[in-house]
């Protein structure tokens, strides 16, 4: 069984972000994650980030992360990261993005940055139920056939 290395964040964005700045940081994304073999999604709403990579390495999540952290646009309010065995979620998508409208029945991103910020305030990073986190993300995952990349 193929194991794989994730991590989810929220992040909160410091500066205004438009539509083109979300364009740019895809399309700088998708090239960067094909050659580092990178996957996941971005989701953006009201100031905040939710994000999901995954990859074949830890060392490689690792460095992404630390890269994400340097990053004036926003500054990393919890990250979980976590290992898992089978098949990668999003392998299919460098990095897709995720519409607001497309999720307005399943709402788990919504959820899920609640959730993120409440642990947050607790001064829980990581514990015992971040495996709440992970459902959530397999539950997405699981309809990314009615999602479209944008």
């Amino acid at each position: 069984m193929l194991k794989y290395y994730c991590a989810i964040y929220i992040s909160k964005a410091t500066l205004p972000i438009t539509d083109l700045i979300i364009k740019n940081i895809l399309e700088k994304s998708r090239v960067n994650n094909l050659e580092r073999k990178i996957s996941g999604y971005l989701y953006y709403d009201e100031g905040y980030f939710l994000q999901y990579i995954e990859s074949d390495t830890a060392n490689t999540i690792n460095k992404l992360i630390a890269v994400l952290e340097k990053d004036q646009r926003h500054q990393i309010i919890n990250c979980f990261k976590t290992s898992h065995t089978g098949n990668k979620r999003f392998l299919e998508w460098s990095m897709g993005q995720i519409d607001k409208n497309q999720l307005i029945n399943l709402n788990l991103e919504q959820q899920i940055i609640n959730y993120m910020k409440w642990l947050k305030s607790l001064n829980h990073n990581i514990d015992m139920n971040s495996s709440k986190i992970w459902n959530m993300v397999d539950l997405l995952s699981s309809h990314k056939k009615v999602l479209q990349l944008i």
